[in-house]
């Protein structure tokens, strides 16, 4: 019985590690998921969206790989006074660079630098069926940032999750918001106002998938 629990436990292994990423394989492929944000010292709620992009992976040796994407995510906040609804929305084009450190086979810890380009930034304004947008003025235009997650390859197919802390102060420079013909200042001149960022991805590996 011994013997044939250590067999099937050999051929496990064995198998979930062909499932992973071989030592020298280049893989590329696709992913996407959901993105809860805010920025720091605005007295708002989490702002719920999505993160899509593409990727490329490469595992140098049993313990070290390294991660690159191109994602474009949706960021901001969301505030709400009474009736009045808002949300502060900002689209990022984001390049993370991520180190990635494998604890066992497909399972890793990642982590690097973050470098992300607003392309645009827009407020929200909804009080029962009546919408206000309008174009936001005043971020900053680039944001540094340090994600740090970890992630679960198998097969064709991983998971990842990250804490993406901002270290830019990207809203600055932004004055007043009109909210419900209210003048609302969401931050003060001396407030740090940098992003916060959670992201859940999944992903495919093209390469494996139409091998």
């Amino acid at each position: 019985m011994k013997k044939i629990i250590l067999v099937a436990a050999a051929l496990l292994m064995a198998y979930v590690a062909n499932a992973q990423l071989s030592v020298g394989e280049f893989a590329y492929g696709v992913k996407g998921g959901f993105t809860t944000s805010y920025i720091t010292n605005a007295h708002s709620h989490n702002k719920t969206s999505f993160n899509a992009g593409v990727f490329i992976e490469k595992r140098f040796n049993r313990t070290l790989g390294l991660n690159v994407d191109l994602l474009y995510t949706r960021q901001g906040f969301a505030y709400r006074s009474g009736d009045v609804k808002s949300k502060w929305a900002v689209g990022y084009l984001q390049l993370p660079v991520m180190f990635k450190i494998y604890l066992w086979q497909g399972l890793s810890v990642d982590f690097g630098p973050q470098f992300g380009y607003n392309t645009d930034a827009r407020f929200r304004t909804r009080e029962h069926r009546d919408t206000d947008r309008k174009k936001l003025h005043g971020i900053e235009s680039f944001d540094f940032a340090i994600p740090a997650g970890i992630s679960f390859a198998y097969k064709s197919f991983f998971m990842s999750a990250r804490y993406i802390t901002g270290l830019t102060d990207v809203g600055a420079d932004v004055g007043t918001v009109t909210v419900a013909d209210q003048t609302v200042k969401f931050f003060e001149a001396d407030d740090r106002t940098q992003n916060r960022v959670f992201q859940l991805s999944v992903g495919v590996y093209l390469n494996k998938l139409f091998k």
